[in-house]
């Protein structure tokens, strides 16, 4: 049942097919993404087969003979993809994303990029990074860990069926092997499906949630190792009709927003079994004629490496031509598996010193890793240096010009422009993704209210300070920066409740992390009170401007008791989020020029209302409203570019440096804010 099967390859076609084309044409192979999910169920199969032959006819598993030949087999494509994407990256990508990119290939090379997916799903600093080339590596990551550890399970078996015959009683290490891989597949599908209701982002790449399939696949392979246990020709038209349904419906019925894995992943994994479990029809049949075909047979064999290379392919091909999508990519896949497999992968998997010695393949292959991981640290390294000059750069700039950044548009224009800003843009690009100040500090990423917003203290402990809090999610940390430098000057204490999803509103929703019913926002209406809470969100999206905000009277309705007892309230104003074109624009800017030129209009700087303006007039007297957004749109054009510095990070947070050059123009606001109120 494990040699040289055509529904194998038909299945290892369908899968590679339905993923290449949920990548390339995402619209209309919506649940293409569980093509991977096939693989697993495949490579439990296989694997778990060859081990089990292995057991019974030495009754052992060679533990380094087994991880030798899979590295052989896999090793050679993968790194040579990565070696290729990473100097297409240097190359051909913009350097305000380079080190970004770099970093998965290191992590890719070292068979861990699902779990920085895992840690980036949920890091609210890395949630807006564009898509990396090497991110599909993700599967292959949790398919090695899965050959890491699934022989130990089957040496265990053995170990198991040996130690009760010794007690007289017989079960061979096929039944051992089934039992363990049950376990398995029950406690890791109930795991998917708890972690895919409360943590999405990391339950689809963490390698629990997706044990399960390879058990499956496992458990399969246990069943069939018996003759007398396969299905009658009824059974097997039955079995592979309903298979393949079952994967077509997955690929035409599932879409991105599906949970996912979950229990929605049963679906294409018992629809993978069945076909499996169906076995190869006989030479001559008509399903055998297709399964058998040289087109599926041949798209089959080189689907590992159609894999590999058509994400690198969009990715960097459509960054750089724009155009380089669809039918191209494609075909340059088809092309560059067939030369990979014929130049590296079998050359590289028969070589017979390898072959003959395992401490060569283990030498080759951690030779072959090294110079991937270094080669891509090296490239991190350079965009590090050049981000640390353009920090020092900012620095020297932020004391020394009149017309940096907000300054130019808010400031005193008698003394401007400066000339020693000429070509001056900083942060660089290089620096972009990681200019936050620090501001991150002491920020929940947690994306639910059952964990507390943490509270942290900064700036002056005199008695007689102003106390301050700062309230909301990413666009008030982002506001710490500009702040916490002039803290001790102006004797403010401030304390911060700052988080995803942080909102200070009356609310029972599970979204608003900060609203008045929880605990930990308890200090902001108990106790001593503040004498100023400052407060902004980011705005809905996904609300039209001049729909009404019920966010507004909710956002009110909070705010009220703390003015009550004397805290005034001041609200600021959000900045505006970038238009999709635009933020694409962001990550492909590579220079001053590029980005100064890409600007959107204030219409769509302000498609969405703010309801902060709303909520300050509906609370009344001590609430107000600072309102700097002037400094964002000039006329008819809101550039990128304001004074020499990018103001933005990312789709709709604000750069530190950007931040910085604000700061003295906000304070000011606040400061007159506060003595309207008579303080």
């Amino acid at each position: 049942m494990t040699g040289h099967r055509t529904d194998i390859q038909a299945l290892r076609a369908a899968a590679v097919t339905a993923v290449v084309l949920f990548h390339v044409w995402p619209g209309a192979v919506r649940g293409g993404y569980a093509g991977v999910d096939v693989f697993f169920v495949i490579s439990g199969f296989l694997i778990t087969g060859h081990l089990l032959g292995e057991l019974r006819q030495h009754g052992r598993v060679r533990l380094v003979a087994f991880w030798g030949r899979r590295l052989r087999r896999l090793m050679p494509a993968a790194l040579t993809v990565l070696a290729a994407t990473a100097a297409a990256v240097w190359l051909l990508l913009p350097t305000g994303v380079r080190a970004v990119q770099l970093r998965e290939v290191v992590a890719s090379a070292l068979y861990v990029e699902n779990w920085l997916l895992a840690h980036d799903s949920v890091d609210y600093l890395a949630a807006e990074n564009s898509p990396s080339a090497v991110q599909h590596y993700w599967s292959l990551a949790v398919e090695e860990q899965f050959y890491l550890v699934w022989p130990l399970l089957l040496l265990l078996a053995g170990l198991a069926a040996r130690s009760v015959a010794r007690r007289g009683v017989r079960r061979e290490a096929g039944w051992w092997a089934a039992a363990m891989l049950a376990v398995v597949l029950v406690g890791s599908l109930a795991a998917s499906v708890v972690l895919t209701t409360r943590d999405p982002g990391p339950a689809y790449f963490a390698t629990w949630t997706r044990a399960w399939e390879f058990a499956a696949g496992g458990l399969l392979a246990t069943w069939a190792s018996a003759p007398e246990r396969r299905l009658g020709e009824a059974g097997q038209t039955a079995a592979r009709t309903l298979g393949w349904a079952a994967i077509a419906a997955t690929v035409l019925l599932y879409t991105p927003a599906t949970p996912f894995p979950g229990w929605t992943a049963l679906l294409p994994v018992v629809g993978a079994a069945l076909v499996i479990a169906a076995g190869d029809a006989a030479p001559g049949s008509r399903y055998r004629s297709v399964t058998g075909s040289r087109p599926v047979s041949g798209l089959g064999t080189l689907s590992y490496g159609i894999y590999l290379w058509h994400w690198p392919l969009v990715v960097v091909g459509g960054a750089v031509a724009g155009w380089f999508v669809g039918v191209p990519a494609v075909a340059v896949s088809v092309l560059l598996a067939w030369a990979t497999f014929h130049a590296v992968e079998n050359p590289v998997r028969f070589h017979q010193p390898l072959v003959r010695s395992s401490r060569w393949t283990y030498l080759a292959a951690a030779a072959a890793i090294s110079v991937v991981v270094a080669g891509s640290l090296v490239g991190i390294r350079a965009q590090d240096q050049a981000a640390a000059a353009s920090v020092q750069q900012a620095q020297r700039l932020l004391r020394d010009s009149p017309c940096l950044g907000a300054r130019a548009v808010l400031g005193d224009h008698r003394h401007c422009p400066d000339p020693g800003l000429d070509g001056v843009l900083v942060p660089a690009p290089a620096a972009r993704l990681t200019d936050t100040g620090g501001a991150y500090a002491c920020y929940s990423d947690a994306d639910t209210r059952a964990v507390p917003v943490p509270s942290c203290h900064y700036g002056s402990d005199r008695p007689d300070a102003l106390r301050v809090a700062l309230v909301g999610n990413s666009h008030a940390t982002t506001l710490l920066p500009g702040l916490r430098p002039a803290l001790n000057r102006l004797n403010w204490s401030l304390d911060t409740y700052v988080g995803r999803n942080c909102r200070w509103i009356v609310s029972d929703l599970p979204a608003d992390r900060c609203s008045t019913g929880l605990p930990w926002m308890k200090p902001l209406t108990r106790g001593t009170p503040y004498d100023l809470i400052l407060v902004t969100s980011r705005r809905d999206e996904n609300r039209a401007a001049g729909q009404p905000d019920p966010d507004a009277a909710a956002m009110a309705a909070a705010w009220r008791p703390a003015i009550r007892r004397g805290t005034t309230v001041v609200a600021i104003a959000d900045n505006p989020g970038l238009p999709p074109e635009v933020e694409g624009c962001l990550d492909a800017g590579d220079d001053l020029a590029a980005l100064d030129a890409c600007r959107f209009t204030p219409a769509q700087a302000w498609a969405t209302d703010d309801p902060l303006p709303a909520a300050v007039r509906l609370a009344g007297r001590g609430a107000r409203l600072v309102d700097l957004t002037r400094v964002f749109c000039d006329g008819d054009r809101c550039p990128l570019v304001i004074g020499h510095v990018l103001a933005y990070r990312d789709g709709h947070h604000l750069t530190a440096t950007f931040v910085r050059t604000l700061a003295p123009y906000l304070i000011q606001e606040i400061r007159a804010a506060l003595r309207k109120e008579g303080k």
